[in-house]
């Protein structure tokens, strides 16, 4: 097969984009491994020491996942923790077995560590009994250290990810569990790498402090930091840059269509906007309430995240001006509409200089305020 052939196998098996299906099936494997060891709670805490625990998990994760699964050591805590059952599982490996019918010549336009999916320092977590026996899953503590986490996909249905055997779908409808998490963190950073041969998709992120906190759940509380970069879509490379995401989720799962943004911020290097929102996505998503604003946003450093193909002339520009904005949406919008919003805007920039090419301003700022109607 020479590599035309090659590329037009690999592009015409992609249906949709393949991330999409990375978000779905990412923690699948991991999930897996830890409702086996679950299942054996019930003789594994009395009877079972982490000697004869751990190979007991790596044999049968890896009987029913393609994967090959692997752990330095498993144990469970019981008297010591009651009334949670505490998991504690160090040095998870999962190498997955889904690559292993690639032909030599895409192999080769793989990376050379494309079949190891997670690494995993350690996990811990607990789950409390008496709440699993009224139907609600409390979950406690739920700890990853150092995971390393590699996505690799060749096309929609071959990927390193894709290693839960297919089963007969099941018409049945189940309840889910209702689910309460009071911590969930990742420490010591979390590389992640998501690369994608149909795409032309090479990115590194690397998340170097995550923590949930789920004291008032269902409102959960938030805060992401990290960094990240690469080769997002053919021919457009970003910069690495910092990012953050810091605040209020509202979601029950109860009421699963309704999701809530307080004091919510997101920021890329020195940019950062507010957020609060709430969003109805029960049938077409529609953004039942909007209010967003950025703070003293410096003209320079927006255009300094530009991507460079893209930037043109705008890296001729020197300014010292900042920008302050708010918006605010004035009635329900549905996401799908061809309308545009019903909003009101403000801008206000600082006074600064402002100098592009021959061009001189030694004075600009403004203050504008607007109200957009809904329509085209």
């Amino acid at each position: 097969m020479d590599t035309k052939d090659e590329n037009k196998n690999i592009s015409g098996k992609r249906k949709k984009s393949g991330l999409r299906r990375v978000l779905k099936w990412i923690f699948v494997p991991l999930a897996i491994v830890l409702l086996l060891i679950a299942a054996a709670i019930s003789i594994g805490v009395w009877l079972l020491s982490p000697d004869e625990l751990t190979p007991m998990m790596s044999e049968y994760s890896s009987k029913y996942l393609d994967a090959n699964v692997t752990a330095g050591k498993v144990e469970l805590s019981f008297w010591s923790t009651f009334p949670k059952v505490s998991l504690k599982v160090d040095k998870l490996t999962v190498v997955s077995k889904s690559l292993k019918d690639v032909p030599d010549s895409v192999r080769r336009r793989l990376p050379a560590d494309a079949d190891t999916l997670l690494t995993l320092e350690q996990f811990d977590g607990g789950v409390n009994i008496w709440a699993l026996m009224g139907g609600t899953v409390m979950l406690y503590d739920v700890t990853f250290r150092k995971p390393d986490i590699n996505i690799v996909q060749v096309n929609d249905s071959t990927a390193n990810y894709l290693i839960v055997p297919p089963t007969e779908v099941d018409s049945t409808e189940t309840d889910m569990p209702y689910i309460v998490i009071n911590r969930f963190a990742i420490e010591g950073g979390a590389p992640v790498r998501i690369f994608s041969l149909a795409d032309s998709v090479d990115m590194s992120v690397k998340i170097a402090d995550a923590a949930i906190s789920g004291t008032d759940a269902p409102v959960y509380t938030l805060d992401i930091e990290g960094s990240g970069g690469g080769e997002v879509m053919p021919g457009l490379r970003l910069a690495d840059m910092k990012f953050g995401v810091d605040g209020r989720v509202g979601w029950n799962q109860r009421n699963p269509h309704h999701i809530e943004l307080q004091n919510f911020s997101v920021s890329a290097n020195n940019i950062g906007v507010k957020i609060n929102t709430k969003v109805n996505f029960e049938k077409s998503p529609v953004i039942e309430t909007l209010q967003i604003s950025g703070k003293d946003i410096s003209l320079a450093d927006l255009i300094a995240m530009v991507p460079e193909q893209y930037a043109g002339s705008l890296k001729k520009i020197d300014t010292d001006v900042a920008v302050n904005f708010t918006g605010e949406l004035l009635k329900p919008y549905a996401i799908e509409s061809k309308a545009l919003p019903a909003m009101k805007a403000s801008l206000l920039i600082s006074d600064g200089h402002l100098n592009y090419d021959r061009m001189a301003l030694k004075s600009l700022k403004a203050d504008i305020e607007a109200v957009l109607p809904e329509g085209n």
